[in-house]
């Protein structure tokens, strides 16, 4: 199934400037896209994905240097700043699935949220939507994660007559029910 963005926010007063759309949804195993996904917002300063491998070397004595390395950990981090700091959006940016949410939505944010003790594990699929390259001759660039952990969110600033953003990390974890060497994720253009 394929990936459904829901409507984002029509009314002038959530409508910013930012390079590009982030959307969380509900973690499904075997990469399979989720049908649940919600629209955080856009995004200022566009989206980090940070891969790291780090690699086993292999090293004989008749040779100076390593005949061959092969990999023992690999991690992908994404960082990505969001520009609607709702009380719904940061409620899922914490993870807060025992702590119960009344109100707070995009068009109401008249409500409350309890902060603390989360000890529930929460998994999302964590999709970013934005601008390709300039070489590319596709319209949209999609990064889809399909098992992510948030594992830091930037203090949150509420300051007399600036906007306030949040800046969240992400940690893409390995699922091991996918079937396919792509068991992180997938980049794609359209």
């Amino acid at each position: 199934m394929a990936l459904t963005f829901p409507t984002n926010a029509a009314k002038p007063e959530y409508i910013r400037r930012g390079a590009g759309n982030f959307y969380i949804g509900a973690y499904i195993a075997a990469g399979a896209d989720t049908v649940t996904l919600r629209h955080m917002g856009p995004t200022s300063g566009g989206f980090e994905l940070d891969p790291k491998a780090t690699k086993h070397e292999i090293e004989v004595d008749q040779f100076l240097g390593p005949v061959a390395a092969f990999p023992t950990k690999e991690e992908f981090t994404a960082k990505v700043t969001i520009l609607d700091t709702t009380l719904a959006n940061v409620y899922k940016m914490l993870q807060a699935a025992s702590n119960t949410l009344v109100g707070g939505d995009r068009t109401d944010n008249s409500g409350s949220m309890g902060l603390g003790e989360e000890n529930t594990i929460l998994y999302y699929q964590c999709v970013w939507v934005g601008t390709p390259a300039p070489q590319s001759s596709a319209s949209t660039s999609i990064i889809q994660l399909y098992k992510c952990s948030i594992t830091g969110v930037a203090p949150l600033k509420f300051e007399k007559g600036k906007e306030t953003a949040v800046q969240i990390t992400i940690r893409a974890l390995t699922d091991p029910s996918v079937t396919t060497a792509n068991k992180v994720g997938k980049w794609f253009e359209a």
